[in-house]
């Protein structure tokens, strides 16, 4: 599946373009105040005598090109639906009803398109679009959008071409709906310069923050194991984009779908894959910050168990961007994220520690730069007080075994582990196997594992069983 914004199809979807304008959703809040404007229209149509001569009520949808209510056929038609049902009430419905019902919703309202730019039909088009969005407004009660008017057209059942012709009636509906309960009269902001934000603005108006009506014009569901699987999965994500990188707050919908995405993250799903890196690439973009991206993604740091959160893989993903820009500031919430994975003793944190070390080592970070992200010093005191040494100490090991070289702080941290005893390193006998791999070794790394590694034929009576060391995690529970 393509996550990429979905293209605007045929029918021209532009809010400014609408043919219901905000003054009749006005009237609608205000009442009505004409009788049947279609009646009225057609006692005073022209109609042309050269169009379809079987366009009604046999209708050939491959012909249907042009205007039709400029066609005495048309006329015709309505006029004898006007006369079998003199006792309806409103007229005006039931001709929009049965042009629905012959013409199906894309050959009605592109009907109304070609009318729309007629100036002899355009009234007509405006009012048989108004007629047909208070039918839909009957299935949206109290003011509350539901996925009513997305069944109505069938949405869930339609193949992607046939989709995407319908999806722009869904959307004017969406803009006539909101004007009639929620009349905004921003249409968006000033500075928009990304092209699938326009495209989301365009698609639903001033109304593009509006997630909980949005969800449910767009028939999603967020407990089916197959949303993305939904048709307008990728029009909801590109909404996503636009609130969380311009509104940064709390949203259920928006936290629930990200956990959906992150619980699935691993499945070696290139499509998911892509709608993570996504996300990730526009908040670093658009410069929002760590504690911003867990607010967003709905993270919490007070329980220690952030690696085993759903949405945890996500914010791994915009972590590793952020890492990498040049002139990043205020590490505060960086470093409060490792210390979360370094307190937490599950196996899914020590995988996603390890995920990061790696990621470190592979793309080449300066030693000093590893430090500074996760917030330790090689000092004595720094090891004594911060926990998050146990993720430097795997990154000491794996960077020396894939470099000859020794930086200050790698030199620094080793001199300092050759001080201590063995039951103050957290996980020691995981970290000695790993030293044994290194093939290079200098002073300092003899040293330390001299101090460290029982040697040949001899064990100092004040060395440790690596499985004793393993167990000894006092200064993990009280030096922190």
């Amino acid at each position: 599946m393509n996550f990429n914004s979905t293209p605007l199809p045929v029918i021209d979807t532009s809010a400014k373009e609408a043919l219901v304008p905000t003054s009749v959703a006005a009237e609608e809040r205000n009442g009505q105040t004409e009788t049947s404007f279609v009646v009225d229209h057609i006692k005073n149509m022209r109609t042309s005598k050269n169009f379809f001569s079987d366009l009604f009520p046999k209708v050939d949808k491959q012909l249907w090109s042009g205007n039709p209510f400029t066609n005495h056929e048309w006329k015709d038609w309505a006029n004898e639906m006007i006369s079998t049902n003199l006792d309806t009430k409103d007229i005006d419905a039931l001709i929009a009803q049965h042009m629905m019902k012959l013409l199906g919703p894309e050959g009605f309202f592109r009907a109304l398109d070609k009318a729309a730019k007629d100036t002899s039909t355009k009234a007509l088009a405006k009012k048989l679009e108004e007629t047909q969005f208070k039918i839909w407004d009957t299935l949206n009660p109290g003011g509350k959008m539901t996925s009513s008017v997305y069944t109505a057209l069938q949405l869930g059942n339609l193949d992607v071409n046939t989709f995407n012709k319908r999806l722009p009636i869904l959307f004017r509906y969406y803009r006539h709906f909101m004007d009639k309960h929620f009349p905004r009269s921003a249409e968006l902001p000033l500075d928009i310069k990304d092209s699938i934000d326009k495209e989301t603005v365009k698609r639903f108006g001033p109304y593009w923050a509006d997630t909980t009506a949005i969800a449910a014009l767009l028939g999603l569901n967020f407990e089916s194991p197959n949303l993305f699987k939904h048709p307008a999965i990728n029009i909801w994500l590109d909404v996503m984009k636009m609130c969380t990188s311009r509104q940064k707050l709390v949203d259920p919908l928006i936290i629930r779908t990200f956990q959906w995405l992150g619980a699935r993250a691993d499945m070696e799903n290139h499509a998911l894959d892509h709608a993570i890196l996504d996300f990730a690439d526009r908040w670093n973009r658009e410069n929002v910050q760590p504690f911003e991206v867990l607010t967003i993604l709905g993270l919490s740091l007070n329980h220690n168990n952030l690696a085993s959160q759903s949405a945890f893989p996500i914010l791994k993903a915009y972590l590793k961007q952020f890492v990498l820009k040049p002139g990043r500031k205020n590490l505060k919430s960086v470093h409060n994220i490792f210390y979360d994975l370094a307190v937490d003793q599950s196996d899914v944190a020590a995988f996603q520690r390890t995920n990061f070390v790696s990621f470190f080592v592979m793309r080449d970070f300066d030693a000093a730069d590893v430090a500074t992200i996760l917030g330790i010093e090689t000092t004595f005191k720094s090891w004594k007080q911060n926990v998050v040494w146990i993720i430097w100490v795997e990154y000491v090991v794996e960077y020396l075994r894939h470099h000859k070289t020794y930086p200050v702080p790698i030199e620094e941290s080793l001199k300092l582990l050759s001080l201590v005893n063995n039951g103050d390193l957290y996980n020691l006998s995981k970290f000695l196997s790993g030293f044994e791999k290194i093939e290079f070794k200098n002073d300092v790394v003899k040293k330390f594992l001299d101090r460290h590694l029982p040697q040949p034929n001899h064990r100092s009576p004040e060395r440790k069983d690596p499985d004793v060391i393993l167990n000894s995690l006092n200064w993990l529970k009280y030096e922190t």
